[in-house]
């Protein structure tokens, strides 16, 4: 019985994972669009791209807390920094930098902040 359990806490998991980073790529590309065709300035492309780490890790939070219904706070938080850090090593590799020492800079932490607050609303939402 437990195993059935863990199984089906490992496919919801990676089902949040793969929304999550669907919906990143999603907001991305509507970000590259809306910089191509618009006025948007480019010199905000930081905030812009932060602000999607941030939706897509309170989405990710969020989607933790319906699934293991307990700890909202901590749950949200892991995925949120597996997701984050996932996004930068694919962003490092695709990008071919030399220097990794970006990985670990401060800016990130409001999307773990966001991660875990989705965790904690999605403990208590009644879905």
């Amino acid at each position: 019985m437990k195993g059935i359990a863990l199984q089906n806490y490992i496919t919801r998991g990676m089902k949040a994972f793969i929304f999550s980073f669907l919906l990143f790529f999603v907001l991305f590309t509507l970000l590259a669009v809306l910089l191509m065709f618009t006025a948007l300035p480019e010199k905000g492309m930081p905030y812009y791209i932060l602000a999607i780490c941030g939706i897509t890790c309170f989405f990710i939070g969020l989607q933790s807390g319906i699934v293991f219904k307990k700890r909202g706070l901590i749950f949200g938080a892991l995925f949120a920094g597996v997701l984050l850090l996932s996004i930068l090593l694919l962003s490092f590799v695709l990008s071919g930098m030399e220097n990794s020492i970006f990985l670990l800079r401060l800016r990130y932490v409001p999307c773990i902040v966001l991660g875990s607050l989705g965790g904690m609303v999605g403990v208590n939402l009644k879905i």
